[in-house]
C-alpha cells in the first residue's frame, strides 16, 4: 500500500515539475537571444530529471501510427469514412 501511495506521488510530482519546466522554457526561449543559443531551452534544462523522459524510446512509422488511430477508432465506436480518390482524368475534364 505504503508503495503505490509512493508512486502516485512520484508521478504527481513529475507532472509539477514537467509543467513548471515547460513555463520556464517558454520564459525563457522567448528572451533568449538566437545569435548566443542557437538551441531551443527544454524543460529538462530545468529539471535534469525529466531527462530520462525527453527522448522517445522508439519512433513509430505513419504506418504504425495509423493502425493505433483504426484501433483506437474502433474501440470507441467510431466509424471509418474512406474518401474515394478522384482520377487524373477526372480532374481534368471536370
Amino acid at each position: 500500500m505504503y508503495r503505490a501511495a509512493y508512486d502516485r506521488f512520484e508521478a504527481k510530482e513529475l507532472r509539477h515539475d514537467l509543467r513548471a519546466g515547460v513555463l520556464a522554457a517558454i520564459t525563457a526561449n522567448a528572451n533568449r537571444d538566437p545569435k548566443k543559443r542557437r538551441k531551443p531551452y527544454a524543460p529538462s534544462d530545468f529539471f535534469p530529471a525529466l531527462k530520462r523522459f525527453s527522448k522517445r524510446r522508439h519512433k513509430q512509422t505513419w504506418q504504425q501510427q495509423l493502425e493505433i488511430v483504426k484501433m483506437l477508432n474502433q474501440a470507441f465506436g467510431g466509424r471509418s469514412v474512406k474518401r474515394r480518390r478522384r482520377r487524373k482524368q477526372e480532374l481534368i475534364h471536370g
